[in-house]
């Protein structure tokens, strides 16, 4: 008889991610030792990568679905860029930047609700 127990698949899947993700930052320490893997970085990539993930969860809903709509990625980074502008160019600082993408982002959404 047998004592040992199998992995389900989905907590195989979690194990074989957060290996991944520790092995990716071990190979890039070795590398970089003194510019990457420090608390003040890895605090600053986290929040870094929140911005593509929120898409990236928008964009696995639409593709759940049934729909393969690519405007959304074309939509995150044209609202970034005109948020961008709005802050530096109109020197509106971060409330242009925050209004910039709001307003594109919406203006750009409901176009392709409308449209399609």
């Amino acid at each position: 008889m047998s004592t040992t127990k199998k992995i389900s698949g989905k907590a195989m899947g979690y194990l074989i991610l957060l290996g991944l993700v520790v092995l990716s930052w071990a190979i890039f320490k070795i590398l970089s030792p003194h510019n990457f893997g420090s608390f003040g970085n890895m605090l600053n990539y986290f929040q870094a990568s929140l911005i593509a993930t929120v898409g990236a969860v928008g964009f696995y809903f639409v593709m759940v679905m049934g729909m393969f709509d690519f405007s959304i990625g074309a939509n995150i980074m044209l609202s970034a860029i005109v948020g961008c502008v709005f802050a530096t160019r109109f020197n509106l600082g971060y409330f242009g930047l925050i209004v910039g993408c709001i307003l594109t982002g919406t203006i750009v959404g409901a176009l392709n609700g409308m449209f399609m």
